[in-house]
């Protein structure tokens, strides 16, 4: 390895086909297809952290929407999208390697919206609850891909 180190140079430096990473980025420089990636694998976390944000302040005109739902009740609405992230972030590297990642993340965009918009429409509490499992599954998937 060049420099007798293992990563095949001086540690902390990166190496693509004994270049530096960043004499690599210097000469391609940014492209529109870099700022399409960031706009991309950006927009799922912006995705997901409004759709936090908003269930989190309608907690309570949902109690008012769902009579039986207690404080209990509302946490685990609020709590069952962090099981379908943890759930979906345990899939997602080998559906990524399957498919590939920018569909996979594709299919983690067109999830989040169809699931975030059924659940203004859900009927009851538990539909309610198996949509919100289903946006944290979708994001999930779309973050580690």
């Amino acid at each position: 390895p060049r420099g007798g180190a293992p990563c095949g140079g001086p540690c902390g430096f990166l190496f693509v086909m004994g270049e530096q990473l960043h004499d690599v980025l210097d000469r391609i420089g940014l492209t529109l297809n870099h700022l399409w990636t960031i706009l991309i694998c950006g927009g799922i976390f912006l995705s997901d952290g409004s759709e936090m944000l908003a269930v989190s302040a309608m907690v309570k005109s949902l109690a008012a929407e769902f009579p039986d739902m207690g404080p209990t009740q509302q946490g685990l609405l609020v709590s069952t999208v962090f099981v379908g992230v943890l759930l979906g972030s345990g899939c997602s590297g080998a559906v990524g390697d399957r498919f590939g990642r920018k569909p996979v993340i594709a299919f983690a965009y067109a999830c989040l919206g169809v699931f975030g918009c059924l659940c203004a429409l859900a009927p009851s509490y538990h539909v309610m609850i198996a949509l919100r499992f289903c946006v944290g599954f979708a994001f999930g998937i779309g973050v580690p891909a």
